[in-house]
Formats: structure tokens, sequence, C-alpha cells
């Protein structure tokens, strides 16, 4: 990496990258692709291959964290998916979490980095904690999106965690589409796991009487009920 924090050009990392590429282009669905620039993502490359593919493509390589890295920090949807799938640790450090975070840039990324990178590390109640002292765009989201994917990977969240995401449910204001979505799937989880406190979250929204969050506890009652 140079003085800048740009990564220079690897020989091997180019030869790996262009024959991911192929391999993108290969599954390439033209279709899918125009319906998500329609959806303005952002990404500058987009092949529109299905989540089934790239994860396919991803079983198939052995990336260092580095080389993940450096796959996130491209404009090519496919190359940032299979950095969240491919990425080899665990037991990232908070800082690096941190820094994966600040790239989440659209509502897709938000949820395929919550279930194939945060919720598997060993650090994910400390992020998650973190994520709720943000204010960013999607930092919201992605904490309700990675709380609810350890709960459904069959792990608790610890007392802190669990206190800070009770905060961020009492603290909502307006609420974009994809923190709906995130918060539902939080709430959902949760609902399996500890339905006194999912019904304690259906009465903080209630008291809300907001109408866009009305989903919102329907999908929670519906996992109680």
């Amino acid at each position: 990496m140079d003085a800048k924090g740009l990564f220079i050009a690897d020989n091997e990392f180019e030869k790996k990258l262009s024959e991911l590429k192929r391999q993108f282009h290969s599954r390439m669905n033209g279709e899918t692709a125009a319906q998500m620039r329609g959806g303005n993502l952002g990404y500058e490359v987009n092949y529109g291959a299905s989540l089934m593919h790239i994860r396919e493509i991803a079983a198939e390589w052995q990336l260092s964290a580095e080389e993940c890295k450096q796959l996130w920090q491209l404009s090519i949807r496919e190359a940032r998916i299979v950095a969240l799938m491919a990425y080899p640790d665990d037991n990232a450090p908070l800082e690096t979490l941190k820094e994966w975070a600040d790239g989440v840039s659209n509502s897709e990324l938000v949820e395929l980095s919550a279930q194939y990178l945060f919720a598997r590390q060993a650090f994910a109640d400390d992020f998650i904690i973190a994520l709720c002292d943000e204010r960013a765009e999607y930092t919201k989201a992605l904490a309700f999106y990675t709380a609810g994917r350890v709960l459904q990977r069959g792990k608790n969240l610890s007392d802190r965690a669990f206190a800070a995401m009770d905060k961020a449910v009492e603290d909502l204001g307006d609420t974009s589409v994809c923190e709906q979505r995130a918060l539902s799937f939080f709430g959902r989880q949760t609902a399996r796991r500890d339905p006194e406190r999912a019904k304690k979250y259906i009465d903080m929204l209630n008291a809300k009487s907001r109408r866009e969050l009305a989903s919102v506890t329907y999908d929670i009652e519906n996992e109680l009920f």
C-alpha cells in the first residue's frame, strides 16, 4: 500500500482479479443487472450474477484477508460480495470490522455483509454496540441485521449488545425502508429466542404511532403468535 493508502498493483492479485472477472462474466445476467441499475445501488460494474452463482465462485477461491480487502474496495458488485463470502478470518479486530462497515454503500451490501461477514465474527457483539453509537447512513440497519444474523446462527447476544439494541429501537426516528426491513428481521429473530423482549419491542414501536412501522410490528407479532 502506498503512502496515500491506495493499493499498489500486485501482479498475483491482478491475475486473480482477471480470472474472477472472467467467472463473473460467464454468469452474467443482463436483465438482472439492468434492473439493479434502476435501483441506484451505485456499482460501477454489475454483472447481475445471482447470489447462488457468486457463492459458487467464492467457494472456489482461498483468498487472504488483504486480497478480500482489495476486492471490497472495488466498485464491482460481484467482487465486493465475493470479498464478504471469502474473508478468511472469524476473529477480525473491531477496528477492521469498522473499516469494512464504512464501505457498506447500499441496502444490498447491508444485508449481505451482516450475513456473510459480520455475524460470524468473534467481536460481533462489540461491533453491534459500536454501530448503535454511529449516525452514518446504513449503520443502524447494519446493526439490526447483524444482531438478527447472530441470533439466527444460534448464538446469543450479550446483555450489553441487547441493551444497545433496546436503545436503538427506543430511539428510532424517521426510518428508511432498509432500516424497517432490518428491524423486522431482528425483531422476528428475537421473537424466536426471547419472546418477552420481542413483546417489549412491539410496545415500543406501537407507542411511536408511526404508519411505516406498522408492518414491522405485524411481522414480529406473526412470529410470536
